[in-house]
């Protein structure tokens, strides 16, 4: 930016037009409280009796 700017040329009311309607987005009746959908809320978790066994054959995969 500079530090001074001249004005003597410009033109005051230039963009001004007093018949100029504005809409602004507002909404008349705002949603109270949004609704949150949670699908795997409730669901029962199970986990697998080997889970945690070592598996050799995906150790051999990568090491190829």
């Amino acid at each position: 930016m500079k530090s001074e700017y001249d004005f003597s040329k410009a033109e005051q009311g230039k963009f001004y037009h007093p018949d100029a309607k504005l809409h602004y987005p507002i909404d008349k009746e705002p949603d109270p409280s949004p609704t949150k959908h949670y699908p795997l809320r409730g669901m029962p978790i199970t986990i697998a009796s080997d889970f945690d066994e070592p598996m050799p054959e995906i150790w051999d995969a990568l090491a190829e």
